[in-house]
């Protein structure tokens, strides 16, 4: 084996590359196109490119030559193989607007490229363990189509769908590369929305809100964007409410008292006025106490996991945030995911309740 490189590479845009023979520019075509991974792009000859789950910063790479196929480690969540063949001896990793990074030469020959990744999903999901890397390896073998060997994170599922369903680059237009870099920020901006971008800037304004709903249900999220203020004011109290119920707060005279009071259109009662008035109560303790305790955990401590009544007196308070479309979207979001595993059936009451249609 022969270790081409390990070390951490900047990546911009999800992308970095190895080019060959001395290389030029990157190419103006989506080499991704027409494949079945969309990982580790390879239909334009004598350059791969690879797609990271990190946007824009550091990962750590390496990158093997193997005599013969070598074996595919367990530890690799997402693993795809490509064929590529060097148009001349010199290579070199490519960052997109950063100088290259030679690479100790390759013979020309044709190689089976294997991708394996680690991690793919911690941006979105917003983990750092464990840390995102890859690990490239070559070794000769004749030409052969590309294929998903190994695919773990709905982040990799949405890029192999995008390249199976782009057409192949004879047939791409050839884009500018102010459009190129434009399409590739729509493609971002469709992955971190499930799928489809928003149709308009007040749903762009509360993403960190909407994009949770939008990869369990991504029409729900423009069909309550279309409700309007007052329905997005019941949305949110309905859902609070099932956030309660499947808590299993509901019942408790003081949360039900809250939750009337949302219905209809009444300030909070005292002990809801505040995230803090309402937590507080629930564990019986003056809110000041509350305040104390948190201050006491180390800033390098984990996060305590999110218990279903932590959730749903969050719902109670948020559904009275100032933006009826935030409150809606943020509430129906806690309601799916109170309770894992019971998100499709939260979201099937939503869109009965508010006849809504289902898929």
């Amino acid at each position: 084996m022969r270790i081409l490189f390990d070390d951490d590479v900047t990546v911009a845009f999800h992308l970095f590359s190895i080019e060959s023979a001395g290389g030029g520019d990157r190419p103006e075509l989506d080499g991704r196109a027409g494949q079945a991974n969309g990982l580790c792009a390879a239909a334009i000859p004598g350059f791969l490119e690879f797609t990271t789950g990190l946007h824009t910063g550091d990962v750590p790479v390496r990158i093997e030559v193997h005599d013969r196929e070598p074996d595919i480690d367990d530890v690799w969540q997402e693993v795809v193989e490509v064929s590529f063949r060097p148009l001349g001896r010199q290579v070199r990793l490519g960052i997109w607007g950063d100088a290259p990074i030679p690479l100790p030469d390759l013979d020309v020959r044709d190689y089976r490229v294997r991708l394996g990744v680690i991690g793919f999903d911690n941006e979105d999901e917003e983990r750092t363990e464990p840390a995102e890397r890859y690990l490239i390896q070559l070794w000769p073998a004749p030409p052969a189509p590309d294929r998903v060997v190994r695919q773990s994170s709905s982040t990799a599922a949405y890029w192999h769908q995008c390249a199976q369903k782009s057409p192949p680059p004879d047939r791409q237009e050839r884009l500018e590369p102010q459009e190129q870099e434009e399409k590739f920020r729509q493609d971002d901006e469709a992955r971190y929305w499930g799928g489809r971008g928003p149709a308009n800037d007040r749903l762009r304004a509360v993403a960190p809100r909407a994009v949770g709903l939008a990869h369990l249900d991504r029409d729900l999220v423009d069909e309550i964007d279309a409700a309007g203020p007052e329905e997005q004011r019941v949305m949110a109290a309905w859902a609070a409410r099932e956030t309660c119920r499947r808590a299993g707060l509901a019942g408790q005279d003081w949360v039900a008292q809250a939750l009337d009071a949302l219905d209809r259109g009444d300030p909070p009662p005292a002990w809801f006025a505040t995230f803090t008035d309402g937590f507080a109560r629930w564990r019986q303790v003056p809110a000041e106490e509350i305040t104390q305790r948190a201050s006491l955990r180390p800033a390098d401590a984990p996060a305590p996991e999110i218990r279903p009544e932590v959730s749903a007196i969050h719902a109670v308070v948020f559904a009275r945030e100032p933006d009826p479309l935030e409150a809606a979207l943020d509430t129906v979001r806690t309601a799916a995911a109170v309770i894992p595993g019971t998100e499709a059936e939260v979201i099937a009451a939503f869109r009965d309740r508010f006849g809504l249609p289902r898929d």
